[in-house]
């Protein structure tokens, strides 16, 4: 015991009834939502595809062969964009990105607490105002050919290319939020 009169005891008591009330409604309710997750994950695709679309349309897409290049000579900014149950998309700009930031851009551990609870955070409105928004934003979309497992991408990236400067974002849903 560390001292406190609550140490090491669990749950409250009152707390207990509703996780209880919670597990048997999931119980019941999984063969309602279950087979909905496919779907939902289809829809998410195509979603995806069609943001790729516009994107190739407006000349903001370049291929990873085409980037590959400027990325091993170190020049540019990467930019992964991620967010929770959301795609993770990458950018590529030929600006030195962090020159330019009004402030830093979010820690890895700020980057795991932001993907889980978005929240306003002044780089992230910032780059995705400049960079990543799909009507004003300037950087282009790319697709690498062998995307790493995980959240924060960018150290994977670093190391594949020393010379780059690499940034882990989210997406703005503070700016979704304002638009509703």
């Amino acid at each position: 015991m560390d001292g406190r009169p609550d140490a090491g005891r669990g749950f409250a008591w009152y707390v207990k009834p509703f996780l209880a009330v919670g597990c048997i409604l999931v119980f019941l309710t999984t063969p309602i939502w279950l087979p909905l997750v496919p779907l939902i994950a289809r829809l998410q695709a195509a979603g995806e595809r069609r943001f790729l679309q516009r994107m190739k349309a407006r000349g903001r897409f370049k291929t990873w062969e085409e980037l590959r290049p400027a990325l091993e000579a170190g020049e540019g900014t990467l930019i992964i964009e991620q967010g929770y149950k959301l795609p993770v998309r990458v950018w590529w700009t030929a600006d030195d990105l962090l020159s330019s930031a009004p402030c830093p851009p979010p820690s890895d551990d700020e980057i795991q607490a932001l993907v889980v609870v978005p929240r306003p955070h002044e780089f992230v409105a910032w780059c995705h105002r400049r960079y990543t928004a799909e009507e004003a934003g300037t950087a282009m979309l790319t697709l690498p050919a062998d995307m790493p497992d995980g959240y924060i991408l960018a150290p994977d990236f670093r190391e594949r290319f020393p010379g780059l400067t690499t940034i882990d974002t989210v997406h703005d849903l503070a700016r979704r939020e304002r638009a509703d």
